[in-house]
């Protein structure tokens, strides 16, 4: 009975991880949560390489960006930047406003630009703790 019983554990275990697995792929690409995050919430804009269109919004791309404002692209992410004095956050960089994304959490913003860091800044990344201080959540 006892062997019974060791044989029907081990078959169920054995199809348990094979299902996970089959269903569950390992994936070595770093911030993939954030490549996503980016595309469906910045890259109609800051295009697919973060490259910019134009005039209009400004490549996000180089390290000048997060050396000169690492505190503030969080901010910018949640609240947006608006050509207009009334909004917080005023632009500098592109002619068009950039809408407020109050949809996506801190995680969501700390994963977009430890994307963004990983592809292409190359900086030390956020950390969520510093992300939360940052917008005071």
């Amino acid at each position: 009975m006892l062997v019974l019983k060791k044989i029907l554990y081990l078959t169920i275990t054995s199809v348990f991880f094979s299902f996970l697995f089959q269903f569950c792929k390992y994936s070595t690409e770093n911030y993939k949560e954030g490549k996503k995050l980016y595309i469906s919430s910045c890259s109609s804009c800051h295009g697919e390489n973060a490259e910019g269109l134009g005039k209009w919004y400004p490549p996000i791309n180089n390290a000048q960006l997060i050396l000169q404002n690492r505190n503030n692209l969080p901010l910018w992410i949640r609240f947006g930047i608006y050509s207009d004095s009334s909004h917080r956050f005023k632009t500098q960089l592109g002619i068009a406003d950039m809408p407020e994304h109050p949809h996506l959490n801190n995680i969501d913003i700390c994963n977009i630009l430890n994307f963004l860091n990983d592809q292409f800044w190359k900086q030390s990344p956020y950390s969520i703790q510093e992300v939360n201080s940052i917008l005071k959540l």
